[in-house]
């Protein structure tokens, strides 16, 4: 939001040199923390009498340094998507991940310890977050955003200030976050005293939950977030709250229709999808219905995960990093309370339906409040009918897409096989019937994506 106010009304030339402030320093304070974290644990390594912590000090010397790359990259990338360039900074994950995966099936085989494995692994991500910079800093000089040096942006101290205002608000929250994440893993880790046998299950139920629920989140909903960002960022660059609202709306009706359906698509299907994802080694019948049962409390969350990234974006790009903290904060104590009320009763259901809630409750919070400090005239009225609709177009296609899918597994009785055939026939059958209720609908989302179909 900075830079696209800056590039509004300063220009070009003044944008640069606000984002080398900022990366300079930034690098700097990075540089800074890499060292007082590596250092002591690299003297104090050989002291550690535990075997694992005495690896991750060896290995924090070699693995801190990709902070810095990694945060830079996340600077830079924010910086393109100001221009509107998406696309290529994305790709910076994908070569990540394919110096990672590379590293494990051809250098980590040389080594006979798994020692020399580890190590090698861990250069890897370090290896793969400069080739990300460097990319980076191409996209850079091809969008005419190269750093620059002067004397000037070093001694750009009103840059810092206003980007630390904005930013402390943000980094506080994150922080916040993590500290609750950390409170529902040790709520959930004290469930086994409670729940005896079943509760050794809980902790790890709701992670391969909640990790499946984040994915089409992590997809989809970063996506339309950077974009909508972007947009948005630059409609209260131009004092334009028409332009503002629209993006905002277009945007959510387009998540929506994503998620809503993946939503519906995970609660019927949650059981194959396990078995495909998961179900080998000790990941055994129990552990498939525990997950199961804490994965049908988080999937009605996906859509307010998703919503989520909108509605900050919607703040952020006014930057106001403030509200959404202390919506956040708000959040959070409701969901403690209803961790500790849901718990006993319900075991890992009650923590991932306690945590549903409160993302509802701050989506709903930040949605009153945006409207009471812009006057947008959000369309509520037309949104409930397009929710509506959306829930009507995501349920029907159930009642023939389930029966296939039930039908594939009793022809196919093998563990793996049945389950992946009926979830990939029923997947294709539901898609089909939820596009084409949807045309008949007439919602213009569906039109779209029949029509890029079609084309293709």
């Amino acid at each position: 939001p900075i830079l696209s106010q800056t590039l509004k009304q300063e220009g070009g030339e003044r944008t640069r040199q606000k984002f080398s402030t900022l990366f300079i320093y930034l690098t700097l304070l990075l540089a800074v923390l890499t060292i007082l974290i590596s250092l002591p644990l690299f003297l104090l390594a050989d002291h550690f009498t535990n075997p694992i912590w005495r690896i991750a000090a060896l290995l924090t010397p070699i693995l801190m340094p990709y902070s810095i790359f990694i945060c830079s990259v996340g600077v830079m990338t924010s910086c393109l998507n100001m221009k509107r360039v998406y696309f290529l900074p994305s790709l910076t994950a994908i070569l990540q991940n394919l110096i990672i995966i590379g590293t494990l099936f051809f250098l980590c085989p040389l080594f006979d310890t798994g020692w020399g494995k580890v190590k090698i692994l861990s250069f890897s991500v370090l290896v793969a977050g400069m080739i990300e910079f460097l990319f980076m800093l191409w996209l850079l000089k091809r969008e005419n955003l190269m750093l620059t040096f002067s004397g000037k942006v070093w001694k750009d101290l009103t840059t810092l200030k206003e980007i630390f205002t904005v930013a402390l608000p943000g980094i506080v929250a994150a922080g916040v976050h993590v500290i609750s994440a950390q409170t529902d893993r040790l709520i959930s880790g004290n469930i086994p005293h409670f729940a005896g046998e079943i509760g050794e299950y809980v902790t790890s139920a709701l992670y391969y939950s909640d990790r499946l629920v984040l994915l089409p989140v992590g997809v989809f909903a970063f996506s339309y977030g950077t974009v909508a960002l972007t947009e948005m960022s630059h409609a209260h660059a131009e004092n334009d709250l028409t332009k503002f609202r629209d993006t905002l709306g277009i945007s959510m009706r387009n998540l929506m229709f994503i998620s809503i359906p993946i939503t519906v698509f995970f609660f019927a299907f949650g059981r194959e999808i396990l078995q495909v994802l998961f179900m080998r080694g000790k990941f055994d019948a129990t552990a498939l219905e525990q997950t199961l049962f804490a994965l049908q409390f988080y999937v009605f969350g996906i859509p307010a995960f998703a919503a989520l990234k909108l509605m900050t974006a919607a703040f952020t790009s006014r930057k106001d990093m403030k509200t959404p903290f202390y919506t956040g904060l708000i959040a959070i104590a409701v969901n403690l309370v209803l961790n500790l009320a849901l718990m006993i009763p319900m075991r890992q259901g009650g923590i991932a339906l306690a945590t549903v809630i409160s993302v509802f409750l701050n989506n709903t919070l930040l949605l009153v409040l945006l409207e009471k400090r812009t006057k947008i005239g959000i369309p509520i009225r037309s949104g409930a009918i397009f929710l509506l609709k959306m829930a009507a177009v995501s349920v029907l296609p159930l009642t023939v897409s389930l029966p296939v899918c039930r039908y594939l597994q009793s022809v196919i009785a093998h563990p793996f096989a049945g389950p992946l055939a009926g979830l990939a026939a029923g997947g294709i059958f539901y898609g089909i019937f939820l596009l084409l209720l949807a045309k008949v609908l007439k919602l213009s989302e569906a039109q779209a994506v029949l029509k890029r179909l079609l084309k293709r």
